[in-house]
């Protein structure tokens, strides 16, 4: 970690600590300054410094990703008692209390593996993007469990060639979320307990990694072709516009 000087540069490292895994991908943190995070390629969630839980069970059938728990998002749900940790490997979503006891866990429909996660406005509804099937579940929340709803797929009908899928987010009542390969960002609805696909716009660069919404805004960083895109928002539509960065492998918007 490092302290922000006023001038906006990197200063001094104040301190490092270890996750207790390899490829730590995710991390959340609470009021008291608590951090959690997930490590992907050992399959554990930690309580930092404390408690780790490392996942084990049956995997899911989309090999050769699905070969072992891979634990891919971790955060807090909107009445901030529980932790959700998405597990791709296993194809489930796991609750946890603030010592990572384990409340409740939920299956995700077989091979789609599950990556992230987003609340709608009222906190009683939660969104998952599958990255390995190309699809969006949705979830009925409360008091620390889950049942699912509905799941869609979010690519062109026809489409069949490989793609992952990667950011989600929630944008006046309208769900978002990228694909990698279609290279593109689809706009989802959800009323009566059903999704439904909106639209599906070219990104204007390769693999959509992450993207975010700031007013009618949206900011997409495209890792494989090193561009940052713009949109104007305009409920499903979105209207690319001119301006565009060159940033080498760009990852996320915050």
């Amino acid at each position: 970690m490092y302290e922000i000087t006023e001038s906006g540069a990197l200063g001094k490292k104040l301190f490092a600590t270890s996750t207790r895994g390899i490829c730590a991908c995710h991390l959340c943190v609470s009021e008291n300054e608590t951090v959690y995070a997930v490590n992907y390629s050992s399959g554990s969630v930690i309580k930092i410094p404390g408690k780790l839980i490392v996942h084990e069970g049956e995997c899911g059938p989309a090999k050769p990703r699905q070969d072992m728990p891979h634990t891919h998002y971790v955060n807090f749900t909107p009445d901030g008692a529980y932790l959700l940790v998405t597990d791709l490997g296993l194809d489930t979503i796991f609750v946890y209390d603030k010592e990572l006891n384990k409340v409740s866990e939920i299956k995700a429909p077989a091979g789609s593996g599950p990556r992230h996660l987003i609340f709608s406005e009222d906190g009683k509804t939660c969104f998952c993007v599958n990255e390995l099937d190309s699809t969006l579940s949705a979830y009925d929340y409360e008091n620390g469990k889950l049942t699912i709803t509905d799941t869609v797929s979010i690519l062109p009908e026809g489409y069949d060639a490989q793609n992952t899928t990667a950011a989600i987010r929630l944008h006046d009542g309208l769900i978002y979320a990228s694909n990698r390969g279609n290279n593109s960002i689809a706009c989802l609805s959800y009323e009566n307990k059903k999704l439904s696909l909106l639209s599906i716009t070219d990104c204007g660069g390769k693999g959509p990694r992450d993207f975010n919404i700031f007013g009618n805004i949206l900011i997409c960083t495209n890792e494989n072709s090193d561009n940052v895109t713009f949109f104007e928002v305009e409920g499903e539509k979105l209207y690319k516009l001119s301006q565009e960065l060159h940033l080498k492998g760009a990852l996320c918007v915050i």
